[in-house]
């Protein structure tokens, strides 16, 4: 039986790393955080100290709490302090072989009970955990940005992952308030990858010339979703978007996708990596879009468009036995901040509606990703 999960180490002090570490640091562990230059180890200790001292001062913990807290969080740049940990979780560049150095590094410093996971968002876990002689402490553990605001986190799971250890690593996520959704080999990383599909469409809706970004961001915020889909491209990054596009891309999408990999390629190439703010993505690349048409049917039509994607995605990983429908859209409610229910969606405007829809754009396309999906008539 594998013990509980007790002393955390996370490696990488980036966005994502330090949102893991300030929302794991006041549970009851012991974690070690890893950076690169002992400039950033005097720059974050500080940072933790002054979190610390406001907490105590606004009597949000305690005297006892926070001195239990000052003595179990450690930041340090020498891999080593990693060597008692139960747990330790990558959160760097979303770069195969940076993942893959930090994991055969680890593998001559911690324990044979420790679990080793990544964050990774896309990246195949064979690949990052190419050198590591036993993979079945080997995990996918995709947290996802804000963690303050969305409480799902991905467990992706490799073949002959060790059951125990898949068990501490549930509990663990059960322990600091979150639930997880659990996916093994090709649905790894599903929620992006449903994710994924909703962006190329709102990419091929701008193509269209019709409508600039902002407005169909705008119309997605008011209709569908918490965050318009430029907005979450250019808040993830667009380089770390074409990773994922490239990584996700089969011969179910690849048609569907191509266009938009080839344009956020483009993106990169000219330097345009995002994270700057949606308003320079609207700016640096702005359609007019059109006055000579009834804005309210297309409107319309594209929320159509999008509710007919997302249902028949969610049909489709269910038929491959990926998760339950409702699971996972719960999950991707959580992430997307989805407005209206799609099941209710197809059961006020008929699921034989969206079935029409959707062979109409498989026909207008032959995209494969299009093609209705046969269990949806089960629901109706």
């Amino acid at each position: 039986m594998n013990a509980a999960i007790k002393e955390i180490g996370i490696i990488g002090k980036g966005k994502m790393g330090w949102d893991i570490f300030d929302n794991l640091y006041l549970n009851d562990f012991t974690i070690h955080l890893l950076c690169r230059t002992n400039d950033d180890k005097l720059k974050l200790k500080d940072k933790i100290k002054k979190q610390l001292n406001k907490k105590l001062k606004r009597n949000l913990i305690t005297q006892d709490a926070y001195d239990n807290r000052v003595n179990h969080l450690h930041v340090s740049c020498d891999v080593s302090c990693l060597n008692a940990c139960d747990l330790v979780i990558e959160s760097v560049i979303e770069n195969s072989e940076v993942k893959q150095n930090i994991f055969k590094a680890l593998s001559g410093i911690v324990s044979d009970r420790c679990i080793l996971a990544s964050n990774t968002s896309s990246i195949p876990l064979d690949t990052i955990f190419l050198y590591e002689n036993n993979k079945s402490r080997c995990f996918g553990l995709h947290f996802f940005y804000p963690l303050k605001l969305i409480n799902t986190i991905e467990i992706n799971i490799m073949d002959n992952n060790d059951k125990n250890r898949l068990s501490a690593l549930k509990q663990f996520v059960g322990k600091i308030g979150k639930i997880y959704i659990e996916f093994s080999g090709e649905a790894n990383f599903l929620l992006n990858k449903i994710l994924l599909s909703l962006m190329v469409q709102a990419y091929r809706i701008y193509q269209e010339n019709d409508l600039t970004m902002e407005d169909i961001d705008e119309i997605l915020k008011e209709n569908l979703f918490l965050l318009g889909l430029f907005e979450i491209m250019d808040s993830v990054g667009s380089d770390i978007i074409l990773e994922l596009a490239k990584n996700f891309t089969n011969k179910r999408n690849q048609c569907f996708n191509k266009p938009y990999i080839d344009w956020i390629n483009t993106l990169v190439k000219k330097g345009y990596t995002g994270r700057t703010g949606v308003k320079d993505l609207y700016a640096c690349h702005l359609n007019p879009g059109k006055t000579d048409f009834n804005r309210d049917q297309y409107q319309k039509e594209m929320i159509e468009k999008f509710q007919s994607l997302l249902i028949n995605e969610i049909f489709y990983a269910e038929s491959k036995g990926y998760a339950a429908k409702q699971d996972i859209l719960n999950a991707l409610t959580q992430i997307l901040g989805i407005k209206k229910d799609p099941f209710e969606y197809a059961d006020q405007y008929g699921y034989g509606n969206i079935y029409s829809n959707l062979i109409s754009y498989y026909n207008g396309t032959h995209d494969i990703v299009y093609k209705p999906v046969e269990n949806m008539f089960n629901a109706s």
